[in-house]
């Protein structure tokens, strides 16, 4: 016989949870939740002076994706002042490389975001004030970033590269933000590799009408993804493009020969390798679609 048992709710039996800090992981590419295995790590300071020691709290992912951890910083007993203890967040993503490990002038992220977690109890809880406030662009250290092994779908554009010093005995420069003009970005991994989407970069194209020589002005048979920060190789020769239009551009300088109709107008862009070794960013150029065939090796010097 199953005997039944009335249980009284105690409304005042309740226990505040908070969590210092919440990551919205985004991939940076689909701007959609990351997709592969994710591992989050969180190690302590338990003395102030950076020497980071593992824990085994587990993080928890709500139904919106975001990896916080409830109750860290929830004690029996509250100092006054409230004890402040500090953590730093780490991330294993099996396809991309977070945004924080950029190594950059003025960036604070190379190893993990790190974070301060108050003490608090139900008697003495969290001032309402105390909210972890939304990052700078520049620090937005919830963005996941493509790595070399990111499953691009077969119709994007993709350019692989390795960014190493330039030295007798190149060494592989890790860290380094490579970006295209269109705002594609990615960070080299422990062996200087990347690769690097082209969605947006424009592709070859050929004209439409024959040229003259000594003329500034073509007619493609497409021009989207031209600006005047792209340049054009037709015939082994570069110009600069001064105006866009919808069929044309205007280019400096003028046409050396003729041109005949249907002739191959290649696309050239800079790609931009930053890192806080260089005294300036690294601009490589690209002809597309002929340098997207082969690796490209990026030598930079450091300082």
């Amino acid at each position: 016989m199953t005997m039944l048992q009335k249980f009284r709710i105690n409304l005042s039996d309740k226990h505040r949870l908070f969590s210092p800090i919440g990551l919205a992981l985004i991939d940076e590419f689909t701007s959609e939740p990351p997709f592969g295995k994710l591992r989050v790590r969180l190690e302590i300071d338990r003395d102030g002076t950076n020497q980071w020691e593992p824990t085994d709290i587990r993080a928890k992912v709500n139904s919106h994706g975001v990896v916080f951890f409830p109750g860290l910083g929830r004690r029996v007993h509250v100092s006054s002042p409230p004890q402040i203890t500090k953590f730093r967040v780490s991330l294993d993503a099996e396809f991309y490389r977070p945004f924080y490990f950029r190594e950059l002038t003025g960036a604070q992220f190379t190893d993990g975001l790190t974070f301060d977690s108050q003490a608090y109890n139900d008697a003495q809880p969290l001032p309402a004030s105390d909210v972890v406030g939304l990052p700078k662009a520049e620090d937005d250290f919830r963005l996941l970033l493509p790595a070399v092994n990111y499953p691009f779908e077969s119709h994007i554009r993709v350019v692989r590269g390795i960014v190493t010093t330039l030295e007798v005995s190149p060494k592989p420069l890790r860290n380094a933000l490579v970006s295209s003009p269109n705002k594609e970005r990615v960070i080299t991994d422990e062996r200087g590799e990347f690769v690097l989407p082209l969605r947006w970069a424009p592709v070859a194209m050929f004209l439409e009408n024959p040229a003259n020589a000594g003329a500034n002005e073509l007619t493609l048979n497409r021009t989207d993804g031209l600006s005047t920060s792209v340049k054009l190789k037709i015939n082994g020769n570069e110009f600069s493009i001064t105006a866009v239009t919808l069929k044309t551009v205007k280019i400096s300088p003028v046409l050396p020969g003729a041109l005949t109709k249907g002739t191959a107008v290649l696309p050239k862009i800079d790609i931009l390798v930053e890192h806080k070794r260089l005294a300036a960013a690294h601009h490589h150029t690209l002809v597309i679609p002929d340098d997207l065939k082969k690796v490209q090796k990026i030598q930079v010097s450091t300082t």
